[in-house]
């Protein structure tokens, strides 16, 4: 299992503009990766994604959009 960035802080979302489920479905479309990654919301209020291929992680990392309503 590849765990690039586990290492680092997680990234924080102010809690007024929070919709995990929403973030999960929106992300991989902004990022242009529909069925290339997958989102898991866990019980700790946070989202996992999962790239099907490391390049796709790697795009994302290098070109962001990182926001999410704001």
């Amino acid at each position: 299992m590849l765990k690039l960035g586990a290492d680092k802080d997680r990234w924080t979302v102010h809690e007024d503009v929070q919709n995990l489920a929403g973030m999960k479905v929106a992300l991989p479309r902004i990022w242009q990766l529909v069925n290339k990654v997958e989102g898991k919301v866990n019980d700790d209020d946070t989202v996992n994604f999962y790239f099907a291929k490391e390049q796709h992680l790697q795009r994302v990392m290098e070109n962001a959009p990182y926001t999410y309503r704001g």
